[in-house]
């Protein structure tokens, strides 16, 4: 395998991997996106399915479960959802900060 110097020669180099371009027509269909032409919102979903199940993220939510009290709160815990943006995830943030806050008053 041919190596690749990364960032302009300076930094170590990497082994270069040959594989299938992604899109591409003709030739065995391996490497091709299952749906050419599948819409915005499949493909956001699709993407999401795939980070979600990099993430693990029902194992996440499993482990958060455990430390509620209520049946009610497990089960909120398996409901649990990635922000969508920026500003969703601030917003979750700021939530989980301010639950924080209380449990820590006395």
């Amino acid at each position: 395998a041919s190596e690749v110097a990364v960032g302009g020669g300076g930094g170590p180099p990497f082994p270069r991997r040959a594989g299938p371009v992604l899109g591409r027509r003709g030739g065995s269909g391996r490497g091709q996106a299952p749906r050419a032409r599948a819409s915005k919102g499949e493909r956001r979903r699709a993407i999401d399915a795939y980070t979600l199940g990099i993430l693990d993220w029902e194992s996440v939510c499993s482990h958060v479960s455990i430390f509620t009290s209520t049946k009610l709160g497990r089960l909120a815990c398996y409901e649990m959802e990635v922000a969508a943006d920026l500003e969703g995830s601030d917003r979750l943030q700021g939530e989980t900060r301010s639950v924080y806050t209380l449990e820590a008053e006395p």
